[in-house]
């Protein structure tokens, strides 16, 4: 849990046992909770520190198949995808792609943007 949701969760927890039993207190009760069980950036939910080869910021671009260049805006983890990042086009700006580690490798600062 981090720090700095600390002071947040428990201010729910007050809040809501303030309250009359409502639907209200209820969902205070359930965001408190579901604040107390974030991971901090990067770690997988086995509560394993993810390894990534980029970070926020970089500029990546799609190995093979159609082409995909931009930025990593996000990550994401899954049974099958343990390593993945959410990848914003530079050439459509909004619109955001989600690829495996191994599909992607690093544009240098010097390349131009994907035209």
């Amino acid at each position: 849990m981090s720090g700095s949701n600390t002071g947040l969760i428990e201010r729910l927890r007050d809040l809501a046992a303030d309250m009359p039993r409502t639907v209200t207190s209820d969902a205070l009760n359930d965001a408190a909770n579901a604040l107390s069980t974030l991971k901090p950036e990067g770690e997988q939910i086995s509560g394993e520190a993810a390894e990534r080869r980029f970070k926020l910021g970089d500029r990546v671009r799609k190995i093979k198949g159609s082409s995909w260049q931009g930025v990593v805006v996000g990550f994401y983890s899954t049974k099958l995808t343990p390593v993945g990042y959410n990848v914003e086009s530079e050439r459509e700006p909004g619109s955001v792609q989600l690829y495996p580690e191994a599909a992607l490798e690093p544009v240098d600062s010097g390349d131009k943007t994907h035209e």
